[in-house]
């Protein structure tokens, strides 16, 4: 079949039986022909090679421009979908996306991005949960929603995301230890002083990974005393107001520079696989072998809440879209959080007359005694 770009075909073995699957070849950027099997059916095919097609446009630098994007299929919208996370996210984020995102396309990549509907994605996700665990079917929805919400703030297409309102199956959480004070103390002490700043500024601000690798001079005020976050994971603009330790950190880079550093110009230059390799031995050195730098935003969460801070409060300075997510580090409380959480209501009544009994009606009292 003659095609605008590549083209599709079946293989023969050598007794002239065919192969299972559909094959395409195509042109890559270099000139080179390029063959691979695409999937079971033609339909797979023809949507790998629209991707494929998208891909090389964008490469080329002569991608059409995204005008009408609901009639445009998903196949030729997600090469754009995945520039997009390329230009935004730290390596670590973007890791699996690009491979989740072309699974999407296979399932429902010849369909108008506009008529992707809330039962399209609810089918797909029934038909992955039969050979797969929750926590996967979770994770392929959640990276199906963020191109939904990558389409609406970076492409300019606002549409209801069709992730929202599924029922999939549910994911049984390995709560993660929590971690002490002096454990964070212990962990920053053994930390060599190239990464010593950014793990402080993890367990002090309670940042995602990806926000600490991108922050910028620009989202930090002195004056205000806060950091202002602009490429979060969920797109929204957070402020984070300073600790004593977050601010010392930063002034400290900031004198370090000497001279007034551009707003887009990064805090930290240690790079996502250094750091992680000399955290990693750091916690071992501190007895944690086990810990994740997650780990220290879920402390930062943990230590706001036993402190007395609301749920909606936590939310909103770790940028969570909702607080059902908030409400796992609820359950990840210590054992002790009750009591700690009752002293700190004494601290903060310290100097404060206690309020006075109520009295009892007289009324009340002789009926009660008549009766």
């Amino acid at each position: 079949m003659r095609r605008s770009f590549g083209s599709i075909l079946r293989r023969k073995r050598k007794d002239g039986t065919l192969l299972p699957g559909y094959y395409i070849t195509w042109t890559d950027a270099t000139g080179r022909r390029v063959m691979r099997k695409a999937g079971s059916t033609r339909l797979d095919a023809e949507r790998a090679l629209s991707y494929i097609s998208g891909e090389l446009h964008l490469e080329r630098g002569d991608a059409p421009p995204l005008a009408g994007v609901a009639i445009l299929p998903l196949a030729e919208v997600a090469p754009r979908i995945l520039a997009v996370w390329k230009s935004r996210l730290a390596a670590g984020t973007l890791k699996g996306r690009p491979s989740a995102l072309r699974r999407w396309v296979l399932r429902l990549g010849q369909k108008p991005v506009g008529e992707i509907s809330r039962l399209d994605v609810q089918e797909a996700a029934n038909a992955l949960a039969l050979d797969h665990k929750a926590s996967s079917v979770d994770t392929e929805v959640a990276i199906l929603s963020e191109a939904f919400k990558a389409l609406k703030t970076d492409l300019g297409y606002d549409r209801d995301n069709p992730c929202h309102g599924l029922k999939l199956p549910r994911v049984q959480l390995r709560p993660r230890p929590h971690l002490r004070p002096d454990q964070v103390a212990a962990l920053l002490a053994a930390c060599p002083p190239s990464i010593q700043g950014m793990v402080t500024l993890l367990a002090d601000a309670g940042l995602r990974p990806a926000e600490l690798f991108r922050l910028t001079w620009g989202e930090v005020s002195f004056d205000l005393g806060s950091l202002r976050l602009v490429q979060t994971k969920t797109y929204r603009t957070r402020t984070i107001p300073f600790t004593a330790a977050a601010r010392a950190v930063l002034e400290a880079e900031r004198a370090a520079l000497g001279e007034t550093p551009a707003p887009g110009e990064r805090v930290f230059h240690v790079g996502e696989k250094p750091f992680r390799v000399s955290f990693r031995e750091a916690a071992r050195r501190a007895g944690l072998p086990d810990l994740m730098v997650y780990d220290l935003r879920h402390a930062y969460a943990s230590s706001l809440l036993m402190a007395g801070a609301s749920p909606s409060v936590v939310r909103d300075l770790l940028g969570h879209g909702s607080l059902v997510t908030t409400d796992r580090y609820l359950r990840s409380l210590p054992g002790d959080a009750p009591r700690a959480a009752v002293d700190a209501l004494e601290k903060s009544r310290a100097g404060i007359p206690p309020r006075p009994l109520p009295e009892v009606c007289e009324t009340s009292s002789s009926s009660s005694s008549s009766s």
